[in-house]
């Protein structure tokens, strides 16, 4: 199978659960919003972020460092060097895990002061001390399977431990009412550590009998990057707060509002394809992370069908972008169409930023990546603040286009400089064609409307037309009904 065909299989598979993810803590939040009220719901969520914030710091960055380490160990080939680095993650997020878990209960009068001003919740903390522990485990237990490409035991385990959950969080919510939603947050991180424990034992890694002492020279490489990872994650949350308090102490929280508003739907809603592409992408490039060759042959493939991948999204929003916004959230957010129609320039550029800015986690270059991101989000947070300074929520537009082709330039240069590695012009011509379709339909929507419609229509049509041709040429394939067709009867095979 091609490296187009496995990102575009992998692609799939992990959008959809995302997708399934979204869906089941929409289903979740309606729940409690019906049984419980608009209480259960502002406890759901200071719980869940106070669960995040506490995990990200207590694991070290390991979940997402030990994927690297694994893939590049899995790449070799030496099955006794996977199963040490194997080994050596085990120990480590048992060891984080149960310290999170600990400091946690320890500090849980002082952190329920914190999120409400007494020590009344404090011993729902002490239960979220809990499910720290659980989280790290199931985290450090999907990012082996991920660093050894076990899409499928990954796929079966969250749908399980996913569905599972819901099932049991609909008697807590009735039964419970207020005192469920800290009940339907552990009985989730406990389910999901068991599933992916059940998966995890399917690997044949597992029955190795290879021990590895844990040292602070065999774990150190595994800790550095994760806290440089962990630190970035930190920097990127520091930034995003510090605009939207600067929104609302120098504008108002109604253009709070319209910002967030853009915000989830660029972010949000275009992350899932992100996201969803990545997680194959970063273990298939720490597998290769020697070879500057191969790197830069994955990268422009990543790139360019990330690119085709957003360009029919980025070609139609600025026509549906009224709809949209009334839809999910009401009339009046003008401020948010705009914002969101400059806005979707910044997402083609970060097509290929994202992708190229991920070769310097694989490079194990914790270093510089750490020093870069930090300048590109101070860069970002004066352009941010300076936009909104003078265009109000449109500048907010301009200026996230502007930095990510800033950091597009940024990753572009440092590679090349660091590896030798960069675009292709097969890339490039990718690039500037999706990039005149958004141009297109930027300006198309300012005129009147019979021409929104005629050159809209050619406009959205020829944009298809352009990705289903090249996904054609670089698929191999002589057309897409005989390919679906193709599957389908490969799908019901495999079910007789």
């Amino acid at each position: 199978m091609s490296s187009y065909k496995i990102i575009l299989k992998t692609t799939g598979l992990f959008a959809s659960l995302r997708v399934l993810s979204i869906l089941i803590n929409i289903a979740t939040s309606k729940l409690i919003a019906v049984l419980v009220g608009a209480s259960g719901i502002g406890l759901y969520g200071i719980y869940t972020n106070a669960l995040s914030l506490i995990t990200t710091i207590s694991d070290l960055g390991v979940s997402k460092s030990s994927i690297r380490n694994i893939a590049k160990a899995e790449g070799t080939g030496n099955k006794s060097e996977v199963e040490k680095t194997i080994s050596l993650v085990s120990q480590i997020i048992y060891i984080t895990g149960a310290i999170g878990s600990i400091i946690t209960i320890l500090l849980s009068y002082q952190i329920s002061k914190w999120s409400f001003g007494d020590s009344s919740y404090w011993l729902s903390f002490v239960l979220l001390g809990i499910c720290v522990f659980f989280t790290i485990l199931k985290n450090g237990q999907s990012a082996i399977l991920q660093g050894l490409r076990k899409y499928k035991l990954i796929t079966n385990s969250t749908i399980l431990s996913s569905l599972i959950s819901f099932i049991i969080s609909i008697p807590l919510i009735y039964f419970f009412k207020e005192k469920s939603i800290v009940y339907i947050i552990l009985s989730g991180a406990f389910i999901a550590f068991i599933v992916t424990n059940i998966y995890l034992k399917k690997i044949d890694y597992q029955h190795a009998t290879q021990k590895v002492k844990l040292t602070k020279e065999n774990s150190s490489e595994l800790i550095r990057l994760g806290l440089a990872m962990m630190l970035v994650s930190f920097l990127v949350a520091l930034s995003g707060y510090i605009i939207r308090a600067f929104i609302s102490n120098y504008g108002s929280v109604d253009d709070l509002g319209f910002f967030q508003a853009g915000f989830q739907i660029i972010s949000g809603y275009f992350g899932i394809i992100f996201t969803s592409m990545t997680t194959d992408y970063f273990p298939r490039i720490s597998a290769i992370q020697d070879d500057n060759e191969k790197l830069t042959q994955e990268v422009n493939q990543q790139a360019i069908i990330t690119l085709l991948l957003i360009c029919p999204l980025v070609v139609i929003l600025p026509f549906l972008m009224p709809l949209v916004i009334e839809i999910l959230y009401a009339k009046g957010f003008e401020a948010t169409v705009d914002y969101v129609n400059i806005a979707l320039f910044g997402i083609i550029f970060q097509a290929g930023s994202q992708t190229m800015g991920m070769i310097l986690l694989a490079k194990n270059n914790a270093k510089v990546f750490t020093v870069s991101v930090f300048l590109f989000q101070t860069i970002f947070l004066i352009l941010n603040i300076l936009g909104y300074k003078y265009y109000g929520i449109l500048g907010l537009g301009i200026t996230f286009s502007i930095n990510m082709l800033i950091h597009i330039i940024g990753v572009q240069v440092l590679n090349y400089v660091l590896y030798k590695i960069s675009f292709n012009k097969h890339f490039f011509i990718t690039f500037a064609l999706v990039l005149l379709f958004a141009l297109a339909a930027n300006f198309t929507i300012r005129l009147n409307e019979v021409y929104q419609y005629v050159f809209g229509a050619v406009i959205i049509l020829g944009s298809f037309a352009f990705v289903m041709m090249r996904l054609k040429k670089l698929l191999k394939i002589n057309s897409f009904v005989g390919f679906i067709k193709n599957k389908l009867r490969g799908s019901n095979k495999k079910n007789v």
